[in-house]
């Protein structure tokens, strides 16, 4: 028979399930309240933590209000930023500015003298083609930003009127280096003027020979070129107008412009200046830090006060060299600075020998467009500065007749040209047609005697120039001094200054010594700012390899010491850290000459029998930084 099932109870037929699952739902009932509360409460706490994370950072922007800068802050853009970034200090002027660029970078040209061919006739010259950067020359470039102290000049137009009454508008406004302004004044040819460097200073010459106006430099507008030129005034019937001292240091001057660009060399941690006042207290001045002239005065009075000496350290009045004077009672101590490199390119040559209380630094920066006498050699120059100065020169021209000029107030190689050619000494000086060394030239047109250039005493300008003959002279009418190897690099040379301006890339080289001995030298982390750092990283490898400047004073020089019998060679470890040193390569020698210099002076060598396709070739080949092209 069939059956019948159903959800009820076995016995009443009460649905059990439903009310089971309905009294626990209502048991349930408390613990969904709590979970649905938690879930709110979480909910809250996000939005606070939203709300306090709004205002922390409210906090923190609004804390900047408390320093005053923040309200002149000021804010620039450019409208082409691949051409020119720009930035606003605090003080910057509201406008719009327009840049228009003047000038492009272009490489120097220079060309031969014709030829009847080109690969066929040799040219017979047996001889060696020298190429260096023209910061080997006697000569510098003007920035008119370096003048005045380093405030430099205030651009615009100037007005010149000449003897003759004829006036013209010059305009500077776009000028860059002195020669700029020279050029713009002597190729105006509606007057008669020619412009000059004069020392330190601008010479406006009358060249009319008229005296129907007096010369007169006035500034144009309101910009004041020519009162910031130096030039600005009246000539009072003369046909010359001196301007002005332009050319002088400051308290602002860049240390790295110092020494014709050699900067000041800091010895990283070391005292770089100890000073001995009259009471014999010892003053130690770190120049760590210091990037500007008015940074050492400042270092030298913070070590003198902290010494408990009465020392202090100024500007000379001639606002071309320091100062440092003692107001104590001379108590018989000499004032005096102990040797250092820091000294030297401070300009401390001269001791306190008489116990003046001073101790007068000499020049630290050359005449306009000249480079300094302490220069030459490497770095060498003349040693005998300290009191008695370069010394004296006997000149004998061909006629012979002997005049001795007095150099003791030279300290730039156009002082001493300018000092030979007002002796009347019948012979005049020049640069040399590379611009490297001096040249004498007899104008006697005798043949008496032979020219002869001897130092007087202890002096030694006439050797330090190149052109000391000895007693027996030589029996031509010009004498060509050489190369006088001024220096342009020093170990506070920034490396971004050197490879002719094009800086050194970051990366490493390896260093193998005579034994076979290898080190890798790592440049790539950034903190070599000059090439003192390079210096003490390369000496810092223990290989018995020694690197400096070279004797030459243009480029490094690594001199292996090991006593081995390999040549001493330079790779690159990935990129052109070696190149760029000009390191890179082996030693020429072995055993005293095994070493490699990074001179960045190049010499090829031309065959007697090379026509001028081989002179070409041997130039594009040597890779000394030119490129040559029939």
């Amino acid at each position: 028979m069939g059956t019948i099932s159903s959800g009820v109870g076995l016995i009443s037929g009460i649905n059990t399930t439903d009310l089971i699952d309905q009294l626990m739902a209502i048991e349930a009932r408390p613990r969904q309240l709590v979970e649905e509360r938690v879930t709110q409460l979480q909910s809250q706490k996000a939005a606070f933590q939203t709300v306090n994370a709004s205002l922390l950072s409210l906090e923190l922007t609004g804390s900047s209000f408390l320093d005053d800068s923040v309200f002149g802050a000021m804010s620039a853009t450019s409208s082409n930023t691949s051409v020119i970034s720009a930035t606003a200090s605090t003080d910057a002027s509201v406008g719009t500015y327009n840049f228009t660029v003047d000038r492009l970078v272009s490489s120097h040209q220079m060309i031969s003298r014709g030829f009847a061919d080109d690969d066929t006739n040799a040219l017979g010259l047996d001889t060696t083609i020298r190429v260096e950067p023209a910061a080997g020359k006697l000569t510098r470039t003007v920035e008119l930003a370096e003048l005045n102290g380093h405030s430099g000049i205030n651009r615009g137009e100037i007005r010149i009127t000449d003897r003759a009454g004829e006036t013209a508008t010059i305009d500077l406004s776009r000028a860059i280096t002195m020669d700029d302004v020279l050029d713009a004044i002597n190729n105006e040819t509606t007057i008669g003027v020619t412009a000059t460097i004069d020392g330190d200073r601008l010479k406006i010459t009358d060249t009319t020979g008229q005296t129907a106006s007096n010369l007169i430099v006035a500034d144009l507008g309101s910009t004041g070129t020519a009162t910031s030129l130096g030039i600005a005034g009246n000539s009072g019937g003369t046909n010359e107008i001196t301007g002005s001292n332009i050319n002088y240091i400051s308290v602002n001057t860049a240390l790295s412009a110092l020494n014709d660009g050699n900067g000041v060399r800091i010895s990283n941690g070391a005292n770089d200046l100890v000073i001995t006042d009259h009471s014999n207290i010892t003053v130690n001045v770190n120049l760590d830090g210091a990037t500007t002239v008015g940074d050492v005065i400042d270092k030298i009075n913070e070590a003198a006060t902290a010494a408990g000496s009465n020392i202090t350290a100024s500007l000379d009045s001639d606002n071309l060299s320091l100062l440092i004077e003692d107001t104590d009672p001379f108590s018989g101590t000499q004032l005096s600075i102990a040797a250092s490199d820091a000294k030297n390119d401070l300009g401390f040559f001269i001791e306190d020998n008489g116990n003046t209380g001073q101790l007068n630094g000499d020049r630290v920066i050359a005449t306009m467009g000249s480079k300094l006498l302490q220069n030459l050699g490497g770095g060498t120059g003349y040693t005998t500065i300290a009191d008695t100065g370069p010394g004296s020169v006997d000149i004998t021209n061909r006629n012979g007749v002997t005049t001795q000029i007095d150099f003791s107030t030279a300290r730039s190689v156009q002082d001493a040209i300018d000092l030979i050619n007002n002796a009347g000494a019948g012979v005049t000086a020049s640069l040399n047609n590379a611009g490297t060394g001096i040249t004498i030239t007899d104008t006697t047109g005798a043949t008496t005697s032979n020219l002869i250039i001897e130092d007087v005493g202890a002096g030694d300008i006439a050797d330090v120039l190149g052109i000391d003959t000895g007693a027996a002279g030589v029996a031509a009418n010009s004498l060509d001094g050489g190369d006088r190897d001024v220096r342009y690099i020093s170990t506070a040379t920034r490396l971004e200054d050197t490879n002719a301006g094009q800086g050194v890339a970051s990366g490493q080289f390896t260093i193998t010594n005579s034994l076979g001995v290898s080190a890798t030298v790592d440049l790539s982390q950034g903190n070599e700012v000059t090439l003192a750092d390079v210096i003490s990283e390369i000496n810092s490898r223990g290989i018995d390899v020694t690197a400096s400047i070279n004797s030459a004073g243009d480029g490094l020089i690594l001199t292996d010491t090991a006593g081995g019998a390999l040549a001493m060679k330079v790779e690159e470890a990935g990129g052109t850290t070696a190149a760029d040193l000009n390191i890179l390569g082996e030693a020429t020698g072995t055993g005293g000459d095994n070493y490699v210099d990074g001179t960045f002076e190049r010499t090829v060598t031309i065959e007697a029998d090379d026509t001028l396709q081989d002179v070409v070739d041997a130039l594009n080949s040597a890779d000394v930084g030119v490129s040559a092209a029939l």
